[in-house]
């Protein structure tokens, strides 16, 4: 007994339909128009790993000025800065990777050469930028650094006569 390949009944209706299947559906009034979205538009949620989270949170709670994480700050190179105020030239840079050895984002040293030249880098653009730990970010030292320069950057000079405790 010859061995075959079994066919449909719906797909030999459909084949003599068109040469193509079936023929493309034509918009209808109602769905040539978008449909508006149900969902409220917000802004995404926080990225990165906890620290950051953390960080971008506090921004938010604390009403600071509209940031983005992991923004690539030069056209010709790839570096991200962690959390970044495009606008007012001042990120944030967690320095997590350090305490993985080797194997973190900041561990080996060609990975040291890579944040110098980066840091350089962002300096040579304009940048100002703040580095903390994430303990750092966790007991609010990051937060209040962050505050505290972007107060200096909206001209509120009052706020760079504080210092920190710890400096």
């Amino acid at each position: 007994m010859a061995r075959g390949f079994r066919v449909s009944s719906r797909f030999i209706a459909r084949s003599r339909a068109s040469p193509l299947g079936s023929p493309p559906r034509t918009p209808t009034a109602a769905s040539a128009s978008p449909k508006p979205s149900k969902r409220p538009k917000t802004t995404p949620s926080p990225i990165g790993n906890a620290a950051e989270q953390i960080l971008a949170y506090q921004c938010r709670s604390d009403a600071l000025p509209a940031f983005r994480q992991n923004y690539r700050f030069h056209p010709l190179r790839k570096y991200e800065i962690d959390l970044a105020f495009p606008d007012l030239k001042i990120g944030v840079e967690i320095q997590g990777g350090i305490w993985n050895g080797a194997t973190g984002a900041h561990g080996s040293p060609l990975k040291i050469l890579r944040d110098m030249e980066k840091g350089n880098l962002l300096v040579l653009s304009g940048w100002r930028v703040l580095r903390y730990t994430p303990s750092e970010v966790k007991n609010g030292e990051a937060i209040a650094g962050l505050k505290q320069l972007l107060g200096v950057a909206h001209g509120n000079e009052s706020a760079s006569a504080e210092v920190p405790s710890g400096a």
